[in-house]
């Protein structure tokens, strides 16, 4: 019988169909849902089945990943890879098993439900008993996001069309997504400037020329530290003299960022008295440049009693919220974090108001004596009436 009920599960059913024929392998699926939707299912598959002959050449998806990789790796940045490599933790137990030809758009539905049912735990931290970790876990766990899924599902678009590209299978299968409107992610919340200063007070030394430049700079942590085909900063890229940092970013387009504040002069100069020639930020156990700073972001945020999630890329935007809400000019703004057009630096202009406004209340608190304060907090005084002439 083509499709059973499961003796295991409760809602699922065993189906099962030859995709190279009455002498071929015999494999079996098991479907969560009801009965009518896994006759669907298995008529969709000898639907494909007859309709798409199967290649002499068609193996399992597990098969071809490997080959798949090391071409990708030759075309890709190390830190893509990287995310490849966890998308494959999860793609590869559902569809690693399959042939090419069985794959359907029915499967990519169910592996997105299973994706959506499954639960993500929080890391555990060295310093954790067994009992803080089971607590905060138990407090963490979350389903992933669809615009994980989203991102798993495009990376095994691209396999399925480097295979038909190299011949391993004729299979015009087209992979859907969750709409757009599903997977738009939320917007930054920058950090206030009086947050940043009690985040910088708190975090350690060897890491606050990184800070800056992220956060006093508006560099991309891959223009810092380097990654792939990014070199990072080097001590020759830093012109104390004419106050400039040379960077060298995406589409290897180099451009020049001034240096904007004295704390951020102040510690690449120290920096440089430390390191004298190479790259900028060394680790000095691995002697290799830092790939993530991320844990001692996170360290800094807890002791300064920040509760935002701080990582490498909001610095960059904090710098671009801080500078609109200044009056940096656009045009430079968008030069100075080297972005392609100016619609991009456009995301940063609607916190401008805002941050003037509560900054305007900061000052009327604390200094209000102050012109600014007094100006900004003050209502303007109405026009006197005027007076009548005595007849």
């Amino acid at each position: 019988m083509a499709v059973r009920k499961c003796p295991q599960h409760d809602k699922c059913w065993i189906v099962d169909w030859r995709p190279k024929g009455r002498n071929g392998p015999h494999p079996q699926r098991h479907f969560p849902g009801t009965e009518a939707e896994a006759l669907a299912f298995h008529m969709e598959m000898v639907r494909i089945s007859r309709q798409q002959p199967v290649s002499k050449t068609n193996p399992r998806v597990r098969e071809v990943l490997p080959d798949w990789m090391d071409e990708y790796k030759n075309e890709h940045e190390a830190s893509t890879c990287k995310d490849v490599a966890v998308a494959l933790t999860h793609l590869i137990p559902f569809f690693g098993p399959l042939y090419l030809a069985e794959l359907a758009p029915s499967l990519i539905e169910q592996y997105k439900g299973q994706r959506l049912t499954q639960l993500i735990a929080p890391a555990r931290r060295k310093s954790e008993t067994d009992e803080e970790y089971a607590e905060r876990r138990a407090a963490g766990e979350h389903p992933p996001t669809k615009r994980t899924i989203n991102k798993e599902l495009c990376y095994l678009s691209g396999f399925l069309r480097w295979c038909n590209d190299n011949g391993y299978c004729d299979l015009n299968l087209k992979v859907r997504l969750f709409p757009a409107k599903q997977t738009k992610a939320p917007k930054p919340r920058p950090l206030h400037p009086l947050e940043v200063d009690r985040f910088y007070s708190h975090i350690e030394e060897q890491y606050q020329h990184i800070f800056l430049l992220y956060n006093d700079a508006g560099l991309r942590r891959s223009e810092v530290l380097g990654g792939g085909k990014y070199l990072g900063l080097h001590v020759h890229d830093i012109d104390l003299q004419f106050n400039i940092i040379y960077v060298r970013g995406k589409g290897d387009k180099e451009r020049i960022v001034p240096i904007t504040t004295a704390r951020l002069r102040q510690s690449l100069e120290k920096r440089i008295k430390e390191v004298k020639r190479g790259h900028l930020s060394i680790n000095p156990k691995s002697k290799k440049p830092y790939y993530s700073i991320f844990k001692a972001l996170r360290r800094a945020a807890e002791k300064a009693g920040i509760e935002k999630r701080v990582y490498h890329h909001l610095l960059r935007h904090n710098f671009g919220t801080h500078a609109t809400a200044a009056g940096v000019n656009r045009r430079s703004l968008q030069l100075m974090m080297g972005h392609s057009t100016s619609q991009v630096t456009d995301m940063y202009s609607h916190a401008e108001e805002f941050l003037q406004q509560e900054a305007a209340k900061l000052a009327a608190f604390t200094e209000p004596n102050t012109r600014s304060a007094k100006k900004n907090s003050k209502p303007k005084p109405r026009k006197a009436a005027p007076k009548q002439k005595a007849n």
